[in-house]
């Protein structure tokens, strides 16, 4: 039986659904930010006030995500990812239709519940559906989806949305979900998680392939931080086997609790230094459309088109970082942050002074900001140890996810009232602060011969 299995023909179409509502989703998720002015006219309300609903989907993902996972743990995993796009797809629809905003905002809750859900799940999902030497494939193609979530999704939503309104540019969206559905309930195989019965099972795992731990330690960071957002289009590490191959040596490398603990610290230190990234980030890119109307004073039909092209910069950004420079991921790490705090600081000076230099600046952020991420989550899979690995993952996606929802809200305060570009100096300053800490950091790792601290 097991030697059939092997034989099973790579799963493209469950695959490929299972990207397309992953591109469904995460492009519901950011949406609000591109047609934040619309939004804001059709109820009435400021744009500030909007932009609260990137902090409630993203609360709703960290409040919801691991107490759902938790409950769900013991049922099958097709049915919770068929269960978890099905209402998120459904909110998005609903969206569309809410009269109110604070009709929207609740609706906007059940989609980040069923958000954190289904990434919690599909995760590892696409590893235990191939062989080893096909989990990159696997990955890459449902990873693509939230990916092209920035590149395309919200560009897409943006022109949608100007050009025949809000509702509408949700409710074509979440109709990519809804076929996604159809076709990856029909056809994405079914694999059992590990509180499940695996009894009879070919590789142990439902039918799917028996994965070594070498395996899993490449295929979880891609999928449990991915959030695809406006400024930092992916955090996916795109990274070549021999940069993985001493993931988690170093907190592992001894029996000595001190190391150990180390590790834990590190683990404490980054996800803070992540969240206050993003929040620096979010503040200014929940924004992003009165920010470019009103500061740089590009009309809001350009939007769709400089959202497109940050988001291909962006990817830019992630994959030659992720393929040039993870194997040193410290190094560049501080590299990047120190030319974010630069960038952003430079627009904020530049304002609307000279359009095509801001235009530049803002651009050059995409570049840069879109790798920090991938090589924050490198470091700290280098440092974690082996024994809290997923743990440290799911800390890490909160981190984010907290940083994304305190930046959004902090940014309506900025708004509201000093401002819209003031938003840019928000980000600056707290780009400065994740520097710092991380920098501090690696100095005293550093100090204590810590391999990584000089990688």
């Amino acid at each position: 039986m097991a030697d059939r299995a092997i034989e099973r023909p790579f799963p493209w179409l469950g695959l490929c659904a299972l990207g397309a509502g992953s591109f469904s989703m995460v492009t519901v998720e950011i949406l609000p930010t591109g047609v934040l002015p619309q939004i804001a006219r059709d109820f009435g309300t400021s744009e500030a006030l909007i932009g609260a609903l990137v902090s409630v989907f993203a609360f709703a993902v960290v409040l919801f995500s691991a107490p759902l996972t938790q409950i769900t743990r013991r049922l099958p995993r097709k049915a919770l990812v068929v269960t978890a796009l099905a209402v998120a797809t459904l909110a998005g629809f609903a969206a569309a239709a809410a009269p109110n905003f604070i009709v929207l905002a609740l609706i906007r809750v059940v989609g980040g519940a069923a958000h954190g859900l289904f990434w919690s799940v599909v995760g590892a999902y696409p590893s235990y559906l191939v062989p080893p030497d096909q989990v990159g494939k696997a990955i890459a193609l449902n990873s693509a989806g939230s990916s092209l979530a920035g590149v395309v999704g919200l560009p897409l939503g943006t022109f949608l949305g100007h050009a025949f309104g809000w509702r509408a540019s949700f409710v074509i969206v979440s109709a990519i979900g809804a076929v996604a559905l159809l076709v990856l309930t029909r056809y994405l195989p079914a694999v059992h998680g590990p509180h499940e019965s695996r009894a009879g099972t070919p590789g142990g795992a439902g039918g799917a392939y028996p994965q070594t731990s070498s395996v899993h330690i490449l295929t979880m960071p891609v999928s449990t931080a991915t959030s695809s957002v406006p400024i930092v289009t992916s955090s996916i590490p795109v990274m070549r086997a021999e940069d993985m191959s001493d993931v988690g040596d170093v907190s592992e490398s001894t029996s000595a609790g001190g190391r150990r603990d180390q590790g834990v610290w590190s683990v404490v230190v980054i996800c803070l230094m992540i969240a206050t990234f993003m929040a620096g980030s979010f503040a200014f890119s929940t924004f992003v459309a009165p920010y470019m109307r009103d500061v740089i004073g590009m009309p809001e039909d350009a939007l769709s088109l400089i959202l497109l092209g940050q988001g291909i910069v962006g990817t830019v950004g992630v994959l030659l970082c992720g393929w040039l420079f993870a194997a040193r991921p410290r190094r560049w790490l501080l590299v990047s942050m120190a030319a974010q705090v630069v960038l952003v600081s430079a627009l904020w000076m530049v304002g609307g002074a000279f359009a095509p230099g801001a235009l530049t600046l803002f651009y050059a952020m995409a570049f840069v900001g879109g790798a920090i991420p991938m090589l924050s989550q490198t470091v700290m899979l280098r440092v974690a140890p082996m024994r809290i690995r997923d743990v440290s993952l799911s800390f890490y996606t909160a981190s984010f996810n907290v940083g994304i929802g305190a930046g959004a809200a902090m940014g309506a305060l900025i708004v509201q009232g000093a401002g819209v570009r003031t938003t840019a100096l928000a980000a600056g300053v707290f780009a400065l602060v994740s520097l710092a800490l991380f920098f501090s950091y690696t100095v005293r790792r550093r100090g204590n011969a810590d391999p990584v601290a000089t990688s």
